[in-house]
């Protein structure tokens, strides 16, 4: 009911909410809407007008072009400067037009105004610009005027672009384009877009041939919500206009605020309603729930409740009194008739008498009686109750209760039936049972055993102390402490002094805790223990007596049933023997015979149970829980009774596995000193040899017979001086031990290295018996040892110091030079050119060559001097002391003329130089790592300067050599930055027309600018990242060539390969044929150019590798051709198609009769193979014209063109091209 109440007060409360709510909205929504079409009208109205703008803007400026194509089209040959004056007069009528272009047929810009600023436009080929060449393509086609974008201008800036057809006057055919940019944000801002975004959100799209294109103003959530949109016309696309206010037609209708008022005030009224009326519903139900609280407390605890108002004669009694009484709770037999016709007839009397004293003296009163219920049940009930009188001590009203007691009545009584069983019990007792007071002991009951057990009978006992029987004061505190730990406590020892006789007896004491008369008391309960512990005494001490036999008898001793069936007794020896419990054998949780080994157990078995009256002895094994194993020797005798029969089976047991391992050893001794590899010598206390084994005769050559009786320095090598064997014996006197090296001689007269341990023997009274020698032989040991320390000292290939032997040498020479303020050289020399022979001729002459080169090394210093291989082509030298630095420029000066001597290298011949920098210590530097830093930037400041030479250390060394390692890292990140570029040079004919081009890489750093590539190539080939650097060069070239053919068909180009690419393992030779594929490019527009280095060995790998691509379609060309070391007689071996003149023989040329010669002998040759020439260099037309009469087919240089860019270089081209 109440739950119900609950949900109609809150659906109210919800319906008259929800009816504030829905009218607020409503009445809000209808303000709203009228407020939004008043908006809406005033967006579209602006709309129409900016949309009006922009189309007559663009429209305007349409046909203010239209003029200048039709003069366009008229002139078409205009030239420049009158071109520049009609666009300038058109430019100053049309203020949203910055600049003009006019593109040819092949959609190629030809024409700009103005030039300045816009130098990125002219050439550029629309074709190649996907984004707009769509639109110039249809207006090509189409011959209209085509509007595209926006576009992101080259120059730029983000503008609309107008392509107007420029048609010929005589064909009709449409022959270019006029196209101007509209600026996007002059546009906005000449037609009121900007103003309008300022008040309204604004987007605007294209909308081309019906479909929506991208949104390239404002947002385009306008236009995927129902905003309101304008659609312009212009030329070749359409645009869209949405528009929306900021607030979205959404904004607060701040003058209807008393609406808000209005209803959040009737929200609060409803509310406030609701909230008292819950408060009211609250009450009841609190009420209600007492009430039934009560009810269930009365019925839990058997408790009805009455009262009566005695001058109205009213009365009451609760559901719980009626069934108290057997009565329904319909029933009014108890209103109408009162309780007492249920009183049992044996309590009605003294019911009856209560009843009437408290209606008299008014006031408490209860009473205890039965009552009989009318299904038959007798029943105990506790009645209690106030009567309450008025001024003249008459009662007015009786207020009353009744409880069910039957339970506590019948638990009475059975206490008392209890109660008188245990007196009974108690006086029965033998053992002494008190109750005392717990504070001071005094007994307050005792049973008649007390008249037996302590001599006082229990009348005198109640009453006193119990203090008064202990001994010792103190033992009742011990008592007490005890009950405060335990609690309680059961058998416990305690003493008392009879009464009688004062003679002390011994209880065995149990005590606990009870409340007895509302006192703390004890309940005590003795027993006399004294003539048992006398047994028990004298059983121990015989125990004892056996124990101590049992104990300390050696082994084990132990005591069984004649069936086996249980073991009695087992001696502490067993857990020592077999580290079993003898507990769980005695217990049963272990079988005896389970501590015997398996194979073993059988017999012992058969033999313990087959015990007869003689002693029986036996051995046998015990395995122990870790896997152990013990010997053990039983002997076993047998106890008969008076019949015959066997009483008891005992044993001893002793563990006997020391004495058997003692055999055991003594025969493995013999067997180690006669069979072990290393000989042994035993002496006496005069060190004559008393034995020997027969290691010792394999190594020594002596026989036993041979050295018995005399002393071990026969063996003596004569190596060690006397004060050695002097040491020796004080450590044997001092330790009784001596080990270390010593060098002895064989019978045969040969020296051999031994390790030698001397052990002294001593007796129980410490005098030296024996002196045990146990030597091995370590001199092939030694040998490796040495070995090992060669190889780690020296190169295996050269037999030079290794890096680890020089830095050793290098720290004492420092170290040397701080002590006696000397000065020492360090030069790092390393071999020009030994790459291209290791390349081409092979690792194995690679190997052979720096076997000569440490040779002529070692040939070229001084025996103090130190020369090292530090890896690869790296050597090092380093003077330990030297006279003035003019003699070290003249040491390595030596070394430099050393090594360009031509080496012999099998059938072949190689010419190498070197590069050495030379730093001094401690002048340059004192530490090892900076001193060799310091050599190392030395040589590459040699290697800058040409190679073949030598270079003092600087600290601009260092300068240089952190700048290098600045470009090496700017190097990787420029590849991966694409920071590379390619420029390209003409290479001409005879007649000065373009045949091909040269493409030459060209690095534009972020921060440097133009880095050239003298200092980046080489740094690229060190590192090897011209392998990638290379793939890229080649790529790009076929690309460029690729797009070139279809405006200059057959035009080549040459690409520089380095030798890394050719000798790279990587399939390099497959790449480039996959990419002039990839771009449909024929090889044989391709010339490969390599350097004359890499033909070393006309039949090394890398020359195949040319043969393959040469057999591809490739044209291949000697770069640098004459600067090389190569033999002219493998020109005729090697895969060649074109030589290329070094540009240093062509510099002087016309003023060197050896540059002549030489450029004539190279004609020559080229003639007679047939092989193309190509000069570099060509600055001069003297030059040019020489070159012309020896017959060199193409030339290369600044007198024809310098190397440009791919768009500057195609220009150029072009015309030239044509006139081939």
């Amino acid at each position: 009911m109440n739950s119900r109440a609950y949900f109609v007060n809150w659906l109210m409360m919800f319906l008259a909410m929800a009816a504030v709510v829905f009218a607020t909205v409503y009445f809000e929504n209808t303000l709203k809407d009228q407020r939004n079409q008043e908006r809406a009208l005033e967006i579209q109205s602006r709309l129409s007008e900016v949309s009006a703008r922009i189309e007559s803007t663009v429209l305007s400026s349409i046909v203010s072009a239209k003029g200048l194509s039709t003069y366009l089209s008229i002139n078409q040959n205009l030239p420049p400067a009158e071109f520049e004056q009609i666009a300038s007069i058109f430019l100053h009528n049309s203020s949203l037009i910055s600049n003009l272009g006019v593109s040819n047929e092949n959609y190629v810009m030809t024409r700009v105004y103005p030039l300045e600023g816009n130098e990125t436009v002219l050439g550029l080929n629309l074709a190649q610009h996907a984004e707009q060449f769509q639109a110039a393509q249809d207006a090509m086609q189409s011959g209209l005027v085509q509007l595209s974008g926006p576009h992101v201008l080259v120059q730029g800036r983000s503008a609309f672009i107008v392509r107007i057809p420029i048609v010929n006057a005589q064909t009709k055919q449409v022959v270019g384009l006029l196209s101007f940019p509209i600026l996007l944000h002059s546009l906005y801002q000449s037609t009121g877009v900007l103003a309008l975004a300022e008040e309204f959100n604004i987007a605007i799209r294209t909308i081309d041939k019906g479909e929506s294109r991208a949104v390239f103003f404002g947002s385009p959530d306008l236009f995927s919500r129902q905003h309101l949109t304008h659609l312009i016309n212009l030329p070749g696309l359409n645009w869209q206009l949405a528009a929306s206010t900021h607030e979205l037609f959404s904004e607060p209708l701040t003058g209807q605020a008393w609406i808000r008022v209005l209803a959040v005030t009737l929200l609060i009224v409803i509310g406030t309603i609701q909230w008292l009326r819950l408060r009211e519903l609250k009450s009841v139900v609190l009420i209600e729930e007492q009430q039934r609280m009560l009810d269930q407390a009365q019925r839990v605890g058997q408790i009805g409740n009455w009262s009566w108002h005695i001058p109205s004669n009213t009365v009451f009694w609760s559901d719980e009194a009626l069934r108290l009484f057997g009565l329904p709770l319909t029933s009014s037999m108890l209103r109408d008739k009162g309780y007492l016709k249920f009183v049992h007839n044996d309590d009605l009397v003294q019911v009856q008498l209560s009843q009437q004293e408290a209606l008299k003296a008014g006031g408490r009163y209860q009473i205890d009686f039965r009552i009989l219920r009318l299904d038959g049940e007798l029943r105990w009930l506790h009645s209690e109750g106030y009567v309450e009188l008025n001024h003249e001590k008459k009662p007015i009203q009786v207020f009353g209760i009744f409880q069910d007691v039957t339970h506590g009545k019948r638990i009475e009584r059975q206490l008392k039936q209890r109660e008188s069983q245990l007196r009974a019990v108690t006086d029965a007792a033998q053992s002494l049972i008190m109750i005392t007071r717990t504070q001071d002991g005094l007994v307050r009951f005792c049973n008649p055993s007390c008249q037996r057990l302590l001599g006082i009978s229990p009348d005198a006992l109640v009453g006193r102390s119990i203090r008064d029987f202990y001994p010792d004061p103190h033992d009742r505190e011990l008592l007490l402490k005890q009950v405060e730990i335990d609690q309680t406590l059961n058998n416990y020892k305690l003493m008392l002094r009879r009464a009688d006789n004062q003679k002390v007896v011994t209880f065995l004491a149990g005590l606990q805790k009870i409340h007895y008369d509302g006192e703390a008391c004890f309940v005590v309960d003795l027993v006399d223990i004294s003539a048992m512990l006398d047994a028990q005494a004298a059983l121990t001490d015989s125990e004892e007596r056996f124990r101590l036999f049992a104990e300390h008898a050696p082994g084990v001793f132990w005591l069984a049933k004649p069936d086996w069936s249980g073991v009695d007794f087992l001696s502490r020896g067993f857990d020592q023997i077999t580290h079993m419990s003898s507990r769980d054998v005695l217990e049963g949780r272990l079988s005896f015979f389970q501590m015997i080994h398996p194979e073993d157990r059988q017999f012992v078995g058969d033999q313990l149970s087959n015990q007869g009256e003689s002693l029986k002895q036996i051995e046998f094994r015990v395995l122990r829980p870790d896997g152990s194993i013990r010997w053990i020797r039983n002997m076993s005798f047998a106890t008969f009774d008076a019949a015959g029969h066997v009483k008891n089976i005992a044993g001893i047991g002793e563990d006997i596995t020391e004495s058997n391992l003692s055999t055991q050893r003594l025969k493995l001794a013999a067997s180690v000193f006669e069979n072990t590899a290393e000989a042994i010598v035993v002496s006496d206390a005069n060190n004559q040899i008393v034995s020997v084994n027969e290691a010792f005769t394999r190594i020594t050559g002596y026989r036993q017979t041979e050295v018995k009786g005399l002393n071990p320095k026969m063996l003596s090598s004569g190596k060690q001086d006397p004060e050695f064997y002097q040491d020796m014996w004080e450590s044997l006197r001092d330790k009784g031990r001596w080990q270390g090296e010593v060098w002895n001689k064989r019978k045969n007269g040969e020296l051999y290295a031994e390790w030698l341990s001397i052990t002294v023997l001593k007796n129980a009274r410490g005098d030296v018996e024996n002196y045990v020698a146990v030597f091995s032989d370590v001199t092939d040991r030694k040998e490796q040892e040495e070995l090992i320390r060669y190889q780690a000292n020296y190169d295996a290939l050269t037999a030079l110091p290794n890096r680890v032997l020089f830095n050793d040498r290098l720290n004492q020479a420092i170290a040397n030079s701080k002590r006696n303020s000397t000065r020492g050289v360090v030069m790092f020399i390393d071999l020009d050119h030994f790459k291209e022979v290791n390349d081409t001729l092979g690792h194995e002459a690679g190997d052979q060559l720096l076997i000569s080169v440490a040779e002529r090394l070692k040939r070229a210093t001084r025996e103090s001097d130190t020369v090292a291989r530090m890896g690869g082509d790296e050597f090092t030298l380093m003077l330990p002391q030297f006279t003035s630095v003019a003699d070290a420029g003249k040491v390595a000066e030596n070394i430099i003329e050393e090594l360009s001597r031509v080496f012999v290298l099998g059938d072949n011949r190689a010419h190498i130089s070197a590069s050495i920098g030379i730093t001094i210590f401690p002048d340059d530097a004192q530490e090892l790592k900076r001193i060799l830093q310091n050599a190392d930037q030395a040589m590459y400041a040699a290697k800058s300067a040409g190679r073949r030479t030598y270079r003092f250390f600087t600290p601009a060394m260092q300068t240089e050599a952190e700048e290098r390692q600045l470009l090496q890292n700017d190097l990787r990140h420029a590849i991966s930055n694409k920071e590379f570029e390619l420029h390209y040079q003409p290479i001409v004919n005879q007649q000065g027309i373009p045949v091909k081009v040269e493409a030459l890489i060209r690095w534009v750093h972020p921060e440097r600018g133009m880095i050239s590539p003298d200092k980046f190539i080489p740094l690229a080939e060190e590192t090897g990242l011209i392998i990638p650097l290379g793939l890229w060069v080649f790529e790009t070239a076929v690309k460029q060539a690729s797009l070139w053919q279809k405006s200059m068909p057959g035009i080549c180009v040459a690409v520089n390969l380095s030798s890394k690419q050719i000798s790279a393992e990587d399939a390099h030779t497959e790449h480039f044929i996959d990419i002039v594929q990839q771009y449909n490019l024929p090889s044989e527009l391709i010339t490969l150019e390599v350097t004359e280095s890499l033909f070393m060995d006309p039949t090394g790998e890398p020359v195949k590798k040319l043969e393959q691509l040469r057999d591809q379609g490739f044209k291949i060309a000697i770069d640098d051709f004459g600067t090389g070391y190569s033999s002219l007689s493998y020109l005729k071996q090697l895969p060649l198609s074109i030589i290329k003149i070094d540009k240093s023989f062509v510099f002087d040329l016309d003023s060197s009769k050896n540059d002549s010669v030489l450029v004539d002998a190279i004609l020559s040759i080229a003639s007679s193979m047939k092989l193309e020439v190509v000069a570099e260099g060509v600055e001069t037309q003297e030059q040019s014209a020489y070159l012309v009469r020896g017959g060199a087919q193409m030339q290369q240089g600044w007198l024809f063109s310098r190397p440009m860019p791919a768009s500057m270089v195609e220009d150029w081209l072009k015309p030239r091209w044509g006139s081939k």
